[in-house]
């Protein structure tokens, strides 16, 4: 099986004079397409469970994580936003920089 590419090709469409700001455009793009699946895909889940008699849909929206969930969830979201701004971060980085461009390679490595 054929593999995906990793980036669409063709002409990109631009929105913007800044390419940089079509590029985060883009991941915002990405990001709500993503919230929305993920969004419908637990409305099923809590729907298919609150028939069944598994939850109750209140209890859930009233429900408060403990503190330990809570550290839980916040490193969670700390590692969630480092992989986001990792492509934000090297384009900054690329910029401020005289020598070669950073190598995706760099990048990676730079996360360590």
């Amino acid at each position: 099986m054929d593999t995906l590419p990793l980036s669409p090709k063709g002409i990109q469409p631009r929105y913007f004079d800044d390419p940089a700001t079509d590029q985060l455009l883009g991941l915002v793009m990405s990001l709500a397409s993503e919230l929305s699946v993920t969004r419908d895909r637990l409305d099923a889940l809590e729907r298919m469970l609150a028939s069944q008699g598994q939850i109750d849909r209140e209890a859930l929206d009233a429900f408060r994580p403990d503190q330990a969930a809570s550290e839980e969830r916040r490193q969670a979201r700390v590692d969630f936003m480092a992989r986001i701004m990792v492509s934000i971060e090297a384009a900054l980085d690329n910029s401020a920089r005289t020598d070669n461009p950073i190598t995706e390679e760099e990048v990676y490595r730079n996360l360590d």
